[in-house]
């Protein structure tokens, strides 16, 4: 798969991860993929809108082949850094850390094949999502019912969201 086809897979997984999609996490990932020349806003749109349809006829066949592409796929050491440098920024786009996104960016970073110390040299305050604690199910594997029932259930969209006036003070 090209280089951003895979960002872009990436970053929706990330967004869909915690259940919804906003605006913030959309401008994030066109911002990203528009200044590198990877997509134009039009052809993102038109891939967010192919993304969200498949993903919403079979969440789970979804991630288990994005799992499957990310471990078959001959990425460079640079891609694998860009995938976790741009999963984590996506994850931090709302400004709002979900425990079930973190353990999502778990197992993107289990289908790598780079250090944790790559990934710590262009990621600022990674560490807390390179840890492994107690509730793990990284070495049960990717069937694990339990990861997969945030997932089976939903029909994910783009949320549209307003900033309060407030928040400008």
């Amino acid at each position: 798969m090209e280089r951003s086809k895979l960002l872009l897979r990436t970053a929706f997984v990330c967004m869909a991860s915690d259940g919804s999609i906003n605006e913030q996490e959309i401008n994030l990932v066109k911002s990203y993929l528009t200044a590198d020349g990877l997509f134009d806003a039009n052809e993102i749109d038109q891939e967010l809108e192919k993304l969200i349809s498949e993903f919403n006829q079979d969440s789970r066949r979804f991630i288990l082949d994005y799992f499957n592409m990310l471990r078959s796929e001959h990425l460079t050491t640079d891609d694998q850094v860009s995938i976790a440098e741009f999963a984590i920024g996506i994850i931090r786009a709302d400004e709002v850390i979900d425990y079930r996104e973190v353990q999502f960016f778990k197992h993107i970073r289990s289908c790598l094949a780079i250090s944790d110390c790559e990934i710590i040299n262009r990621v600022e305050d990674i560490e807390e999502y390179l840890e492994r604690d107690i509730s793990d199910k990284l070495d049960i594997g990717f069937d694990d019912d339990q990861f997969f029932s945030t997932f089976n259930s939903k029909q994910v969209s783009i949320i549209k969201t307003t900033k309060s006036t407030n928040e400008n003070l």
